[in-house]
């Protein structure tokens, strides 16, 4: 039987799917060759074919879009490409006097908070963040990131003003506070 968190399994009670062997979604085989629309697509509609009733509530299920993306960020969060948690002392702490150095100070940071949205095929305003050359380079509003310019494009996104830029930054829902 297919298993919660998406290890896949055989099939043991849909008639005339019975003995059928599901691969594996929470894979990088899967996960690394699906986009989100295709994720939220295959719940929305289904697979008859392979035992999985439509989940869409315009196709006879019971989710609504907001429920079908909130599956989607789930499958997503399988992803080895993305770090969701924090990891404590993923980051080094800057020394006195120290200049910070990408690799040590910077890059961990950006792993834990902005890769789940500005990666690969991900990317808001096609700004990617996964290495130096990106976060200096990419975006529809290039360069975000200027040395020492506290009005940086990226420094007044996170400090939520509205740029020309696209900002202000929403936070994902895990890092907003509740009313």
């Amino acid at each position: 039987m297919p298993r919660p968190n998406g290890e896949g399994g055989e099939i043991k009670d849909v008639e005339g799917l019975v003995g059928t062997y599901l691969k594996a979604i929470n894979s990088d085989d899967y996960l690394f060759t699906r986009t989100d629309e295709t994720t939220y697509n295959v719940v929305d509609y289904g697979q008859p074919g392979l035992g999985m009733p439509a989940f869409g509530l315009a196709n006879g299920g019971p989710l609504n879009n907001q429920q079908i993306n909130a599956v989607v960020v789930f499958v997503r969060s399988w992803d080895s490409r993305i770090v969701v948690e924090e990891e404590a002392g993923s980051a080094a702490a800057l020394a006195p006097g120290e200049i910070p150095d990408y690799e040590k100070h910077v890059a961990p940071l950006l792993k834990r908070r902005c890769i789940a949205c500005h990666r690969e095929g991900s990317a808001k305003n096609n700004y990617v963040m996964s290495s130096y050359q990106s976060v200096m380079t990419s975006g529809d509003h290039a360069p975000n990131v200027v040395g020492g310019d506290l009005n940086s494009n990226l420094i007044r996104m996170i400090n939520r003003e509205k740029i020309e830029a696209g900002g202000p930054m929403r936070p994902p829902r895990r890092w907003r506070r509740r009313r």
